[in-house]
């Protein structure tokens, strides 16, 4: 019996709230016209709107490369043409870039001067080391590199390398 009571009570409510909303809802007003003699003079026209306005055309522009700004041509709906300079981008990183490149390839150049003048030189200490042990002034022992050669090097390393080579 209590369950119907209650039942009823949400459905009275429920119909007593869908009537204030139907009954006094929001209502429209009616339009009204207002006709006028038509008269000549000037047309007087005033519009005020409130809203997006959105680009004809939208346009993405991007770099090549990036980096700091160091003057910019251009503010933001600037009119541009294609080839007009929009930003100028900060030139001093990649020029210190480039002198750093070319200084390593001045390096690196003059290490394969170094290496060139260092493989002439051991092929001029192999081919006297090859004239000596032929001759039998140098022991093959020497030759291979047991003892020191001329010149204050130690022939562990240069002897086996002459023997490679040679």
């Amino acid at each position: 019996m209590r369950r119907v009571m209650v039942i009823t009570a949400v459905l009275a409510v429920g119909l007593a709230i869908g009537g204030y909303v139907f009954f006094s809802g929001e209502r429209k007003v009616p339009v009204r016209y207002r006709s006028a003699v038509v008269e000549r003079g000037s047309v007087i026209s005033l519009v005020t709107a409130t809203g997006t306005i959105n680009p004809v055309v939208s346009v993405q522009v991007g770099t090549q490369v990036s980096g700091m700004i160091k003057s910019l041509h251009a503010d933001f709906n600037s009119v541009v043409k294609a080839g007009d300079i929009v930003a100028v981008i900060d030139p001093e990183p990649f020029k210190a870039r480039r002198d750093q490149a070319a200084s390593n390839l001045e390096m690196s150049k003059a290490n394969v001067a170094r290496s060139k003048t260092d493989l002439a030189q051991r092929k001029r200490e192999l081919d006297r080391v090859k004239s000596l042990v032929a001759q039998q002034y140098v022991s093959e022992r020497r030759r291979r590199g047991g003892d020191e050669f001329p010149g204050g090097r130690g022939a562990g390393q240069r002897g086996r390398g002459a023997s490679e080579t040679g």
